[in-house]
């Protein structure tokens, strides 16, 4: 009895350590890449003793990301106006490299689309952990 719940043990670690870690390399896919600091935060976490293995994302946006955002204001906290670079010139304007426009004291986000990327790789590494249950423990 001991060798089976020490061998049932064993398989049931194995196959939450390869769901896990598909789903993290399934939610780095799905992740947004524009800069590349999102997808390269996403990593796995495990505790024995509660026998559980986390996908986590550790941007503080990483939520804002994943579920989209409200139209919303954007106020100065420490500068005196909100500036930024130029990546698209509006039509007419001629922007060279490096130069910034200034938006003012507050600027009206108009929200973002959900781009989800934890969920999708949470759900598949379920699926694939219960298919590998199943097919251990026949």
């Amino acid at each position: 009895m001991r060798k089976f719940a020490k061998r049932s043990h064993e398989k049931f670690t194995d196959e939450l350590f390869d769901a896990t870690e598909k789903g993290v390399k399934m939610s780095k896919r799905r992740a947004p890449k524009d800069e590349g600091d999102l997808w390269q935060n996403i990593h796995s976490n495990y505790r024995n003793n509660m026998q559980t293995g986390e996908i986590i994302s550790e941007k503080n946006y990483s939520a804002a990301v994943e579920h989209g955002t409200k139209p919303h204001h954007i106020r100065i906290k420490s500068k005196s106006v909100l500036a930024g670079p130029i990546r698209k010139a509006p039509p007419g304007w001629a922007v060279r490299s490096g130069e910034y426009a200034i938006y003012g004291t507050k600027v009206q986000h108009p929200g973002t689309q959900p781009q989800p990327f934890m969920m999708p790789g949470f759900k598949f590494a379920k699926k694939k952990f219960m298919d590998g249950l199943r097919r251990v423990f026949k």
